[in-house]
């Protein structure tokens, strides 16, 4: 063979090796699928499903009880059949007692007598659990539509406890270790072309143009501006609008204080200044973003021409900044916010990582603080929930708001749940606890070689790695 040709046959090898290995496919080549989250969470819990980047991992590590498509589409992965009577009453189900958490740890008959009963008794006070030979009847003495629906939910997912900082699910992937600003699930049971390791890394904005972007499979919980162009155009492109509100809350025993920040705190001027790479904004004017029923669309509604400047105590406010490169702006408004109200906004940064644990432990040394609130289906929990819950984001908690939140989570006619909201949501404004800023309208970008991104998608911003291919 003369050097041309060996240098002709080299170069169709190199080809083709790059083409089975897939590179330009970030982490195909090795099975891993790298992500950047912004904040790690301290503990993986089924009962802290309401955190997103929590909610994140329980795709990955957990296994609800039901899952469902559209509506009331359920089906299950765990159970070998159920049944409900007529008038939503009576369930029965048969659990895949093949299934196990690990090697040690079965999910078996006595495993699951124990949580469908402390699971439900969550949901109802009356109710019977029997066992029929390989299967559990649940029976309630008034119909339930919606007890179906709450096994769906990931908290509510069978969990036993792996260490005293981490749950394991029934999920293809377990927690491997947790530490120096990454978290690492491990695949329980290899496949062929198919992720075997999914790196959950901390995010930092100040760090944004430190990241080999080259090596990341999933960019999208953080800012897409903070991504490189061109390592965009090397992904898929999906169109999003996400069930997801940006907000500012607004932590202050003083309601005089709260209402002047709600009204004369600009939440348009506010959220450029906050986000001045951000350009598109999808107005919302309470909590909720519009695919939520009790959404609405528009600016919140703020009048400060009626209030005086402040005459108390406590004149000083410190606002939490988890962003980089908004100095200068958050500058300007706390000046003009100032002149108008007498009250002193004081920009303390902190990164991600850093504002993490004071979100959820009392006292928050914080009275404002912008954060994303997100789900995947039309559940008021995850918008609600953080309001009334005492490690949610408030150094207070308001029993009105809270005995409103209990209803809503225990009534399933949807005309009465409807007027819950709306009487939740008018008692939230009277209280100026939040103040909207937007709805998140983005694109998301994933991995071309993926075959099968549709699978398990949920509204594509929480993709369950388990099951894609290339």
């Amino acid at each position: 063979m003369s050097d041309r040709e060996q240098k002709t046959t080299s170069l169709i090898a190199g080809i083709l090796s790059l083409f089975l290995c897939g590179c330009g496919s970030p982490g195909a080549e090795s099975g891993r699928w790298e992500v950047l989250l912004m904040g790690l969470p301290e503990e993986v819990a089924t009962a802290r499903a309401w955190e997103t980047v929590t909610y994140y991992i329980l795709k990955q590590t957990h296994e609800p009880l039901f899952r469902t498509d559209e509506g009331e589409n359920f089906h299950s992965r765990i159970l070998k059949k159920w049944e409900k009577d007529i008038l939503s009453g009576q369930y029965l189900f048969c659990p895949d007692t093949d299934k196990e958490f690990d090697k040690d740890h079965a999910f078996g008959p006595e495993f699951f007598s124990e949580y469908i009963t402390k699971t439900t008794s969550k949901y109802a006070r009356n109710f019977s659990v029997e066992r029929r030979g390989g299967c559990f009847s649940v029976s309630f003495p008034s119909p339930q539509k919606g007890y179906i629906e709450f096994l769906s939910r990931y908290e509510n997912a069978p969990s036993i406890r792996q260490t005293d900082k981490v749950e394991m699910g029934l999920g293809e992937f377990f927690v491997g270790s947790m530490g120096g600003g990454k978290i690492v699930l491990r695949r329980k049971k290899p496949v062929p072309n198919g992720y075997s390791e999914i790196v959950l890394n901390e995010y930092s904005p100040a760090k944004a143009k430190t990241y080999d972007y080259g090596r990341i499979s999933d960019f999208n919980k953080i800012p897409v501006f903070d991504v490189p162009r061109e390592i965009l155009s090397g992904f898929a492109t999906y169109n999003n609008i996400e069930l997801r509100s940006d907000v500012l809350i607004i932590n202050h025993p003083d309601a005089e204080v709260r209402k002047r920040i709600y009204n004369c705190l600009d939440a348009d001027r506010f959220r450029r200044a906050f986000f001045p790479q951000k350009n598109d904004f999808y107005n919302i004017s309470n909590v909720l973003p519009v695919g939520v029923s009790g959404a609405v669309p528009g600016l919140p509604l703020q009048d400060c021409s009626a209030l005086p400047k402040f005459g108390g105590r406590s004149r000083d406010l410190v606002l939490f900044n988890h962003r980089s490169g908004n100095i200068e702006q958050l500058a300007a408004v706390a000046e003009e916010f100032w002149s108008r109200t007498g009250l002193k906004i004081n920009v303390v940064s902190r990164t991600p990582k850093e504002l993490s644990p004071f979100l959820h432990k009392y006292p928050r040394p914080y009275n404002m603080v912008v954060i994303s609130l997100d789900t995947v289906t039309p559940a008021y929990e995850s918008f609600f929930g953080f309001i009334v819950r005492p490690d949610g984001y408030f150094n207070q908690q308001d029993p009105v708001l809270k005995k409103i939140f209990d209803e809503i989570s225990r009534d399933t006619d949807p005309g009465k749940r409807a007027l819950l909201v709306d009487k939740f949501l008018g008692e939230l404004h009277k209280r100026y606890l939040i103040l909207p800023l937007y709805q998140n309208v983005k694109e998301l970008y994933y991995p071309r070689r993926i075959k099968n991104f549709i699978v398990g998608r949920e509204f594509m911003t929480y993709p369950e790695v388990a099951d894609f291919r290339w």
